[in-house]
């Protein structure tokens, strides 16, 4: 994978099953936004057609310049980047 390639999430049109509580096994939303209050925190399941790095953002600027930015590494089932 080269390290340049970076994946947008909201590009790529990805959808993702939102556990907003945590305490159930059935997710509370489908999406592909999620909008989020001070302190508050979901679960996110998201499954990607192909590994390799992609990144999560705020879409406000001063929240990403607060963390709400960064990237994770996607791996296929056997754990390969």
């Amino acid at each position: 994978m080269a390290d340049e390639l970076v994946m947008m999430m909201n590009g790529f049109d990805t959808n993702f099953d939102e556990y907003r509580t945590g305490k159930s096994l059935t997710p509370d939303t489908f999406t592909d936004t999620v909008i989020f209050g001070q302190a508050e925190r979901s679960i996110l399941e998201v499954r990607f057609q192909f590994p390799g790095r992609c990144m999560f953002h705020a879409h406000k600027t001063e929240f990403a310049e607060l963390g709400w930015m960064g990237l994770f590494d996607v791996v296929d089932e056997a754990g390969v980047e």
